[in-house]
């Protein structure tokens, strides 16, 4: 099933986007047709879970939430906290992916996520870090990243921002040891914490996992 999902702070802007369903069909008398609801991911056509050790860009975020509810007044929406920043570009001259849209906004409380990594791309024995390209924002501020559920998920470990940090897009790497492979697909999130309220703390541009 494929459909769009808004995106940016107003109604105009859209991401595209794929989403597996099944067809169960019963035939006979009293038969019926059962059809699936598609789930909101980041996966797209990567049934299987994205792959971890691939650079995943950021507006593929299908998890933000902000320390309030957002709100809207056509056409306009308002958040507190992290959503996907739509980047408008020229195909025919340009050469950046819509998918690279930044994630802005992250304010503290604010939470992105992203549904599913295939963990089974880890390695048992190899220990890894996780490289985050991201546009600090002159806040003193700590982001978690959890694997598997937002609160009550896998620590695997966190990265520092300081308000003296230049504010360019920056790789920050993160180790994270091992990661021990698990069957199935697991959701990845950051968790943005700092003293200084309703302040974004930096853009997320893109990460990923390297031995």
């Amino acid at each position: 099933m494929v459909y769009h999902r808004q995106t940016g702070g107003d109604e105009y802007s859209r991401q595209a986007m794929a989403a597996p369903i099944r067809v169960k069909v019963e035939k006979g008398k009293g038969g019926k047709v059962t059809i699936s609801e598609g789930e909101y991911t980041s996966e797209g056509f990567a049934l299987e879970g994205l792959d971890p050790l691939k650079r995943t860009p950021a507006g593929l975020a299908c998890y933000y939430v902000g320390p309030t509810p957002s709100s809207n007044s056509y056409p306009n929406f308002f958040y507190s906290g992290s959503y996907v920043r739509p980047t408008r570009y020229n195909p025919l001259s340009d050469n950046k992916p819509a998918a690279l849209c930044p994630v802005v906004n992250n304010t503290a409380g604010s939470v992105v996520g992203y549904k599913y990594f295939n963990t089974n791309k880890f390695q048992k024995k190899t220990d890894y870090t996780l490289v985050v390209n991201l546009t600090p924002e002159g806040v003193d501020a700590t982001v978690r990243v959890l694997l598997g559920d937002p609160v009550k998920g896998t620590e695997l470990g966190r990265l520092t921002l300081n308000k003296h940090m230049a504010q360019v897009p920056t790789d920050v790497r993160v180790p994270v040891g091992r990661i021990r492979p698990k069957q199935g697909k697991q959701a990845l999130y950051f968790v943005f914490e700092s003293a200084t309220q309703g302040k974004s703390v930096c853009e997320l541009n893109s990460f990923l996992f390297t031995e």
